[in-house]
């Protein structure tokens, strides 16, 4: 049985029930009080538009995969960025290995924790919502920042950032500031075609990615990569 987002709720309710009804009216109405020629196919549409809100706000169950310090997917998508060496001054504040995947609207849009570990940090900011393929997308649209110690790596500050994208129009972070996170484990979404970013400071920790930019992965099933501490002890 095919399992739905709890964060979807609305939009399922609102949007099918929505959908079922023009195409109802389009199939019975129109075509009564017009032509079938033009009541079918829109009722085709209005049909196709309700099976996709259901398909977008999916939530498959996902066998966690690896070790406490293997990094699973925050999310499904498209890898589009992995550095080794960056910066981020956000929560991290320093040195920091990045990676970045875009979700497209046929993606699962649930995001999911990379690692086990304590929130410290939660920031939403409003903006924009340019194409997340757009370069300055990750410093100007709409998001929320979640900083959590890791338990891997002797407490690796880690920072993900949901970041909307054109369509997104809403962003779901259920967490506050003491919560637990636990490897693949749900904690929001962002509803329609976004960015999902994870950030792993360099101090404590040493990343080994093992994706690369154009890889598809799967949130919680995905291993991302591994975390280790900086110094061998």
């Amino acid at each position: 049985m095919i399992r739905f987002a709890q964060y979807g709720r609305y939009e399922l309710s609102l949007y099918v029930t929505l959908s079922l009804a023009l195409a109802a009216l389009s199939a019975f109405g129109l075509s009564a009080w017009l032509s079938p020629w033009i009541g079918i196919p829109l009722a085709i549409i209005f049909f196709t538009a309700a099976g996709f809100v259901f398909w977008f706000f999916r939530d498959p169950e996902r066998e966690i995969a690896g070790l406490p310090t293997d990094i699973v997917s925050p999310a499904d998508g498209t890898v589009t960025d992995v550095k080794d060496s960056a910066t981020c001054a956000e929560y991290i504040g320093g040195g920091a290995a990045m990676l970045g995947i875009f979700l497209s609207v046929f993606d699962v849009h649930i995001n999911r924790a990379p690692l086990d570990g304590d929130v410290r940090y939660l920031r939403y900011k409003a903006g924009k919502f340019l194409d997340v393929r757009h370069p300055d997308c990750p410093r100007l649209n709409e998001q929320q920042a979640i900083g959590f110690e890791a338990n891997a790596a002797g407490g690796a500050r880690v920072l993900v950032r949901q970041i909307a994208g054109l369509i997104a129009r809403r962003i779901v972070c259920d967490l506050k500031p003491g919560s637990r996170l636990k490897r693949g484990e749900r904690f929001g979404m962002i509803k329609f075609g976004s960015r999902t970013e994870i950030w792993i400071g360099t101090v404590d920790a040493r990343v080994e990615w093992l994706v690369k930019p154009g890889d598809h992965v799967k949130g919680g099933s995905t291993i991302l990569g591994t975390i280790h501490p900086s110094q061998p002890r």
